[in-house]
Parts: structure tokens; C-alpha cells; sequence
């Protein structure tokens, strides 16, 4: 009897011996160097079991599957270097004068996010099948300081170690996350959440619970058009709502990609899953086109898998910095808020935008908790360059120079009736001649004389 199965034993000191290296040439906009598994390759009292099922593009590792992306030819599996070293933790060198690829003995970081790996013998599901995916799907409820719901929506659960993927418009502007999960009968809830990552124009997030969770396995191939998919929601708050749909087409839509579905999607369910009839994501929800009937939005699987893989401590440039009144979460520099983020303070007020040396410096936007919004340029924490204000109890707008948070240059005031000021200003007050442009479409020159408007013409 042949058995389908090559146990390959290993340690960092005899990997050599027992290895059949070759480079097969593949290339997929990269080298692609392959390992060669034959039933000689066998060693005795080594640390590392590694399992090769052949005719599979998984293996498994001391007895969990791992994805490989083996490759499958002429009855051969071939397995890349790259998973053989990385389950060592080493990396993989190339030499340039032999064309040969090895596993070098220095260790290597191996911190990427782990997703659940393909099924070899998958096979097409029933819509009541595909709904009893709805276990790996949690509910998230996004909250202010003051506990305050401001909203909801879904994720989808990765992998087996609380990774969630969800929409970044769920999480966004929140102070406080909780993942109710379908754990028991009446769903059990998670406070402790962790934003691993996030990326406002994919609109893409990434959370982390501790709990064992679930995954499903996100589809690498692109679905085609006119399939059958079901999305799993919790629109409106309903815990895991199921809808069927096809594939109805791939939109481009202000240079990013989506899915279009047929499959009916409600507020709620961004950040859910749409899936093949395989039981695999090819989609995280993200929009419904409301002068369309029944026209609804996913992210495609290629763009979320990219972002996952992006969002591995090395590679990723978020990070959380907890203050005593507030909470950044962004890109950092020596400790200290650098480049793109957000700051959420306890008494309601909210930034976005960029920092340099953990001070407010480029665009940004500043929303204060009692309605003021302010979108413009900052320097060194401060209100400087052209920038727009709206002051929420008047309704008014002023558009101009500032200058060290005062209006400071040539400037416009715009009201709720339509007329319109510009003219000078001097530490936020209208200062010499301005014009006045009346409802009616009038102008009208004034002046500033001992701080009272004297008409001119």
C-alpha cells in the first residue's frame, strides 16, 4: 500500500541534508522557488513534523493545516520554499551565481495575519448550508465616551484567533467597540476590542477579539459573473440576516473596486459577508446605491486579502497611543502621532487628519463635540493656512486665512440666508472696506470705521 501522505521531519541544524532543493522558474511578478517532496525525504528525532498531502495545495504543520499554495504538476506537488521557511522561522536567500534558493540561518519575523486555509475538497452548497455560516459572522456596536450608541454593523471572522475584517465607516469615530458574537444561544458579547488596523479609502478595518473563533476562508479567485452568493448581515441591527443574490457585475467607482450583487443588502450589514456557494468570502459588504433598486456594493477578495496581509505588525503603520483623556490611533514615528490619524478625546471632540512630531501639521479635519467643524490646514497644533469653519449654533460659515487659530487675512463669511461678507480680518474681526453681497444679488461696499459698518456704495 502507497500511502498519499510525505512525513517530513526537521530542525534548523540537518534541514539541509533532507531537502531536494530546486527552482522551477515560476513566476508570478515574483520568483517563485520550490521545494521538491519525495518519500526519501525523511530524518529521525527532529522537532518539526511538516505533513504533504499530495494532489493538495495545503499542508499541515505538527497537525494543523496550513495554506501553501503548493503547486500541482505532472503528479508532483511542489511546495515553496518560502512556507518551508517561514514554519522554521528563517528566510529564504537566493544566490545569484548558482540560481539556487536556500533557507538561511538567521531568524525572521514571521508575524503574518493567518487566514483559514483553503478546502482541497470543497464542494458546492446548498443556500441552507451557506447559512450555517452565519457563526463566523459577529455583530459590532460602535459607542462614544459617554456610551452613547452611534451605531452598528458586522465583520466577518477570519481565522481561528479572534481576527475580525469589517468595514472602516463601522468602527469609525467610535471610542468604544463591542463584538457580540453567535457563541450562545442569545449571543455573547466581547468589550475588550482591539483595532489592529484600518484604512479609510479601502474602508476596510481590522479587529481582534480573544476568543477562539470560527474562520472562513477567504476566496483568492476572482467570482464570475451572473454566480449565486448569499450575504450574511446584521442589517439594522438583526442578528445574522441571510439574503441570496448573483454576482451582477464589477464596478469601478471613484478609483476603487467592488463587487456589485443582486443579493439585498439594509444599513447594518457593511462589514458582513458575501459568499460563493463554495462557503467562501469573496466580499466584505460595504454599500447600498440608494437611487438604484436592489443595487448593492462589496469589497473584492483580493483587495481584503492584500489589506490583511499589510496589516501584520511589520508591515503595518497603525498604531494606538492612549492618553488620559483621549485615545489616538494612527501612523507613529518615535512614539509620537506621524503622518495620518485620528484622535478621539473623552469630552466628544474628534481629529482627523495629519500630524508631524505628535503635533497637528497638514490637512486635517477637527470636530468639536458642541457641532463647530473645521477643515483645513493646521501648523505646529494650530488653525494656520486657508481652512473653512462652521460655527453650528449660528449656521454661518467663514472660508479664508487663518493664522495661529484666528482668522487672520482675506476671508469670507457666509450666512443662512444666502448673502455673503468678504473682506479683510484682523484677530477674527472684519476689519477696512468689505463687500456685502445681498439675497437679491446686490453689492454693497462698506467700512469698518471704529469697529461700526459705514455704508460707501
Amino acid at each position: 500500500m502507497v500511502s498519499n501522505r510525505v512525513s517530513i521531519k526537521i530542525d534548523n541544524k540537518e534541514r539541509k541534508s533532507i531537502m531536494k532543493r530546486e527552482i522551477k522558474g515560476f513566476i508570478f511578478g515574483f520568483l517563485f522557488s520550490s521545494l521538491l517532496i519525495s518519500n526519501s525525504v525523511l530524518a529521525e528525532g527532529l522537532t518539526k513534523t511538516i505533513q504533504v498531502m499530495f494532489n493538495s495545495i495545503n499542508i499541515e504543520v505538527n497537525g494543523q493545516k496550513v495554506a501553501a499554495d503548493n503547486i500541482l504538476y505532472n503528479g508532483t506537488t511542489y511546495v515553496p520554499l518560502r512556507a518551508i521557511s517561514e514554519m522554521l522561522n528563517k528566510d529564504v536567500t537566493w544566490d545569484g551565481s548558482t540560481n539556487t534558493a536556500g533557507i538561511n540561518d538567521k531568524n525572521f519575523i514571521n508575524d503574518r495575519i493567518k487566514v483559514i486555509a483553503e478546502d482541497p475538497y470543497k464542494q458546492l452548497k446548498t443556500t441552507e448550508e451557506v447559512a450555517e455560516l452565519a457563526d463566523s459572522i459577529v455583530l459590532i456596536e460602535s459607542y462614544d465616551y459617554n456610551g452613547n450608541l452611534l451605531g452598528t454593523g458586522s465583520g466577518i471572522f477570519i481565522n481561528n484567533e479572534g481576527y475580525i475584517i469589517t468595514n472602516n465607516h463601522v468602527i469609525e469615530d467610535s471610542f468604544k467597540l463591542s463584538v457580540i458574537t453567535n457563541e450562545d444561544e442569545n449571543g455573547k458579547e466581547y468589550k475588550d476590542v482591539q483595532i489592529i488596523n484600518y484604512d479609510e479609502t479601502l474602508d476596510l478595518a481590522l479587529l481582534k477579539i480573544n476568543t477562539i473563533s470560527k474562520g472562513i476562508h477567504i476566496s483568492s479567485t476572482k467570482p464570475k459573473l451572473g454566480s449565486n452568493v448569499v450575504a450574511i448581515g446584521s442589517p439594522l441591527g438583526l442578528f445574522n440576516t441571510v439574503s441570496e443574490g448573483i454576482v451582477s457585475g464589477f464596478r469601478d467607482i471613484g478609483g476603487s473596486k467592488y463587487i456589485q450583487t443582486s443579493a439585498p443588502i439594509s444599513p447594518g450589514s457593511s462589514g458582513g459577508a458575501l459568499i460563493n456557494m463554495y462557503g467562501e468570502v469573496i466580499g466584505v459588504v460595504t454599500a447600498k446605491i440608494v437611487d438604484g433598486e436592489n443595487i448593492n456594493l462589496a469589497i473584492p477578495n483580493d483587495v481584503v486579502l492584500n489589506f490583511i496581509d499589510n496589516s501584520a505588525e511589520s508591515k503595518r503603520k497603525i498604531q494606538t497611543i492612549e492618553y488620559s483623556n483621549a485615545i489616538y490611533i494612527g501612523e507613529v514615528n518615535n512614539g509620537l502621532e506621524h503622518g495620518y490619524g485620528k484622535t478621539i478625546w473623552f469630552d466628544g471632540d474628534i481629529y482627523k487628519g495629519y500630524y508631524q512630531n505628535g503635533m497637528k501639521s497638514g490637512q486635517g479635519t477637527y470636530y468639536w463635540a458642541d457641532g463647530d467643524i473645521y477643515v483645513g490646514n493646521w501648523v505646529n497644533d494650530d488653525r494656520t493656512g486657508i481652512g473653512r469653519y462652521y460655527f453650528a449654533s449660528e449656521g454661518t460659515i467663514y472660508f479664508g486665512e487663518f493664522v495661529e487659530g484666528r482668522q487672520e487675512g482675506y476671508g469670507s463669511y457666509h450666512y443662512l440666508d444666502g448673502s455673503v461678507v468678504f473682506g479683510k480680518f484682523n484677530n477674527n474681526e472684519l476689519v477696512g472696506q468689505y463687500a456685502y453681497f445681498d439675497t437679491d444679488g446686490k453689492v454693497y461696499v462698506n467700512e469698518i470705521r471704529n469697529g461700526v459698518p459705514v455704508f460707501i456704495k
